[in-house]
């Protein structure tokens, strides 16, 4: 399993809104390209996505696969760490600061993403 937290204002915080549609949109399509079906939801945050893939991989490959799908830096390095102590690592937080994420989502195809891209970017950036 590879999960992702991809925090949009982190990563793309100072872009108009429609350049990050077109950003996030494309790197969903992507998702879908290499791996046929992912699940997806809206961070606690609502200003970013958590994805997890259902694919056996090496951890090599898995922090690879990550940091190409721009993971969180921060939280790459903190899986590294938590690899290296043998604890839990790809943890992604329903609730956070009194804020909870939204359901998961199974993308299957390209209307799964053009829903998901709609509904996520009705919240204020």
């Amino acid at each position: 399993m590879i999960t992702i937290d991809l925090d949009i204002n982190k990563l793309y915080g100072d872009l108009d809104k429609y350049l990050k549609v077109y950003i996030v949109q494309n790197l969903l399509f992507n998702l879908k390209y290499v791996f046929r079906e992912y699940k997806i939801r809206i961070s606690s945050s609502k200003k970013g996505v958590h994805i997890k893939i259902d694919v056996e991989c090496s951890s090599e490959e898995e922090m690879s696969l990550r940091m190409w799908f721009k993971d969180d830096i921060t939280r790459i390095k903190a899986d590294l760490e938590r690899k290296r102590l043998n604890l839990r690592d790809n943890i992604l937080f329903f609730e956070k600061d009194g804020k909870t994420a939204g359901e998961w989502k199974t993308i299957k195809t390209d209307d799964d993403i053009v829903e998901f891209i709609e509904e996520f970017f009705n919240y204020d950036f």
